[in-house]
């Protein structure tokens, strides 16, 4: 059975260039700050949430410092890699809560077949409520960008996820909802569908993806799409979208030259984007290659307890004034009894005392 994977379908939808570079001349990846510092942020949080569930806790930010500089230093990444992928966990870790009873995957590889495919790969984080029967899937992404609702509904990997979790543990699920959480903003996307809407769009996705690809290979045809997939490649020395073209410089006057060009474009980019920005406050964003236009993100608060906006009523504030608090722990809250878990402008969860 040929093997699938998300990574596989995220680097063919992308760019079938860097899939032919990976998956058929199976050539090893350049080193890549971007895709180091995911895979130093899913590592950390993966050992977070671990810890919380085996010491059956639902935050614990004081350990924080401590798990991620030593599983940090166990990687081989760079100084400015390290420093960005500490501050997203210990931001990562200011404003989330664990519910320890329900976790039932981090890190966990689940693969199921598919006609003549056999489709793997490995969930970030899952959830399981029983009284519910309910899966929660949770794919973690440190991307500068943020999908709407619609594309998480739809997004392949939380699809396959969902269904190798049931498949794989048995699970009696009525209900899906699938999550991408934006460790950067601090801010989650989620869509929910039933298993059985779940497990048959995953099918249907899968057999098609894997039809495409080996249309591909029978044609041996493998466009490079530049786009925002690119910062994540690993293979842009070997992109026909290279640089190449362009001279280098040699003389003075020719770096004059260029530096003229370059203010001229950086103008008409102005001029351009702020025509884009009106069209798209009108008509909506549009997407082009994997990057999104004319979007803006919108501050979203998730409270779990009605005892925060009570207070923010006594005192005569809205209930954003008072998360926007730059402290880590207000002791105006303290005594009313609340703990604010969080330090950024955009929070995922506010945890109330008891």
């Amino acid at each position: 059975m040929r093997e699938l994977s998300k990574t596989r379908f995220e680097r063919f939808y992308a760019c079938p260039f860097t899939f032919f570079c990976a998956y058929i001349l199976k050539l090893p990846a350049e080193r890549n700050d971007a895709l180091e510092r995911g895979n130093a942020v899913h590592d950390c949080i993966a050992e977070y949430a671990l810890h919380c569930k085996e010491k059956n806790l639902e935050t614990d930010f004081n350990y924080v410092g401590q798990l991620v500089s030593d599983v940090l230093c166990k990687l081989r990444i760079s100084s400015d890699v390290f420093e960005e992928a500490y501050e997203l966990v210990n931001e990562f870790a200011s404003s989330h809560i664990f519910i320890p009873g329900r976790i039932i995957a981090v890190e966990k590889w689940i693969e199921f077949p598919v006609g003549q495919y056999l489709y793997r790969g490995k969930v970030d984080f899952g959830e399981y409520e029983k009284e519910t029967k309910t899966l929660i899937v949770t794919d973690y992404k440190t991307s500068h960008v943020i999908d709407s609702k619609e594309a998480v509904a739809k997004d392949l990997s939380l699809l396959g996820y969902a269904t190798g979790l049931i498949d794989n543990l048995k699970l009696d699920v009525e209900n899906v909802v699938k999550r991408l959480d934006f460790v950067r903003f601090s801010h989650v996307v989620e869509a929910e569908s039933s298993a059985k809407e779940c497990i048959k769009e995953a099918f249907k996705r899968i057999q098609i993806g894997g039809d495409l690809i080996a249309e591909y290979e029978r044609k041996n045809e493998w466009k490079a799409t530049p786009g925002n997939f690119c910062d994540w490649c690993g293979y842009s020395l070997k992109c026909p979208h290279d640089d190449t073209d362009i001279p280098k410089i040699r003389t003075l006057k020719e770096a004059k030259l260029i530096a003229g060009e370059i203010l001229a474009m950086e103008r008409r980019t102005t001029v351009k984007n702020s025509n884009l920005k009106n069209f798209c406050a009108v008509a909506g964003p549009v997407e082009v290659n994997g990057v999104k236009f004319g979007f803006e993100e919108k501050e979203s608060f998730n409270f779990v307890d009605d005892k925060l906006i009570e207070f923010a009523e006594k005192i005569g504030k809205s209930v954003p004034e008072v998360v926007k608090s730059k402290e880590y722990y207000r002791k105006d809250l303290e005594l009313e009894g609340a703990l604010v878990v969080g330090k950024k402008t955009q929070w995922s969860h506010i945890k109330i005392k008891d």
